[in-house]
């Protein structure tokens, strides 16, 4: 009853979420930036929280840093390189109150450094390599997602990483590949005109997505928490719904960019 009703809550959410995010991947421009930085302010915060950090560092920083980095690429990497500049003192000085929390300062800004660039990233491949390109990519990760939970769940027996993420299965990876390269050949035959390419860049996509869930695992294990929050019920936080967009779109944007494809 409970696995139901987790299911429930993540239909119900995903019912709201997916044309939600559709329809501002396609808007795209000041809408996409809004959302953008809202999900890179919000993931911030999830971390803050998470990492128990002073409450100076994720009100005036990480909501500078989101929305800035968002809006202005330039004052935001000044920001951040200022801040990188002070960051060999900033550690010190807490290191030296609390030496065991210096791990856990330096996994913060990895993780800030990881949603700053994703954030971005989703905002240049839109911008760049156009509606299509970037509804490919969210789409190509949604299936992945999706049909390797389904296919983890019917016929997941082999745990690929059982250290942080016990319930991936190989079976559900492979499931999960197996509709990216179907969904690939589909758009690459009516979209874009090249079946083979579009197939493989899906299954990349695949292997990004889960690359990203594995990323983010390795943070919420070390932390030990299984969510970075319940703001979305049946898929816990912000961080949790966007990791593999976080981690999967700077990447693409890499990729189209060598393989010099337009929008």
């Amino acid at each position: 009853m409970g696995g139901f009703s987790t299911l429930g809550k993540r239909t119900a959410v995903s019912l709201i979420y997916a044309p939600l995010m559709l329809w501002v991947f396609w808007s795209g421009g000041t809408v996409l930036k809004i959302i953008m930085a809202l999900a890179a302010f919000l993931s911030f915060y999830e971390a803050a929280k998470t990492a128990q950090a002073e409450r100076i560092f994720h009100i005036i920083f990480l909501p500078a840093a989101g929305i800035i980095f968002i809006h202005s690429p330039v004052l935001a990497a000044t920001l951040m390189l200022v801040f990188l500049l002070f960051l060999p003192f900033l550690l010190y000085s807490f290191g030296k109150h609390d030496p065991s929390r210096l791990s856990s300062w330096a996994l913060l800004l990895l993780i800030c450094t990881y949603v700053a660039a994703g954030s971005y990233s989703v905002i240049y491949l839109r911008t760049t390599f156009g509606v299509k390109h970037s509804l490919f990519v969210l789409c190509s990760i949604w299936v992945f997602d999706n049909f390797a939970y389904f296919s983890g769940v019917l016929f997941g027996r082999r745990r690929i990483f059982p250290v942080l993420s016990p319930k991936k299965s190989i079976e559900g990876i492979v499931g999960g590949l197996i509709f990216n390269l179907i969904l690939g050949g589909l758009a690459g035959r009516l979209i874009f005109g090249r079946i083979y390419l579009y197939a493989l860049l899906s299954v990349l996509v695949g292997v990004l997505a889960q690359i990203g869930d594995l990323y983010e695992s390795l943070f919420k294990r070390h932390y030990n928490i299984k969510d970075f929050s319940d703001i979305l019920p049946g898929h816990g936080g912000i961080m949790d719904r966007f990791d593999s967009i976080f981690y999967t779109f700077p990447v693409m944007c890499i990729v189209l960019k060598l393989l010099g494809l337009k929008g």
